[in-house]
């Protein structure tokens, strides 16, 4: 299908919807992609899009090709609101940078296939284990302070 050019766009639809149509949504690092260049890839999740902004954020990756190498899938499914859909936004934002999503996925697995799914469920549970042994350590420090004080 044929894209009508900005200007036409702008004089039909006014410039703040055209220039919203170009606000990234979707960034990493250097690189940047607006509505139309994310629905060029193939990805219609906005939120997704703004949960692996800010991720990319958080581990300061410097573009795509950095979060690549940084990013493990397990540490994508650790991340709270991190679903499919946000897997699939960095698949495609990889794919869109000629780096191949299946290797990222499988890397550092040691040949054990598990989905997304099983990942988010092995870092929830983890995450419940170490919930519930805070009060515990809270406690123990709190005694072994009173101790040392008697």
């Amino acid at each position: 299908m044929k894209r009508i050019d900005a200007d036409t766009l702008g004089h039909v639809f006014g410039k703040t919807f055209t220039d919203a149509l170009d606000e990234p949504i979707l960034v990493i690092g250097a690189d940047r992609w607006g509505r139309i260049a994310l629905a060029d890839i193939g990805v219609t999740q906005l939120r997704a899009a703004r949960i692996v902004s800010e991720i990319a954020r958080e581990i300061k990756a410097r573009s795509t090709r950095d979060l690549y190498r940084r990013l493990a899938p397990s540490t994508l499914a650790g991340h709270v609101g991190a679903g499919l859909h946000t897997l699939f936004v960095v698949w495609r934002a990889f794919e869109a940078k000629g780096l191949n999503s299946v290797e990222w996925y499988w890397k550092g697995r040691e040949g054990a296939i598990r989905t997304f799914v099983t990942l988010k469920q092995r870092e929830a549970r983890a995450n419940t284990r170490v919930r519930k042994a805070m009060p515990r350590r809270a406690q123990i420090a709190v005694d072994e302070e009173r101790r040392a004080h008697a």
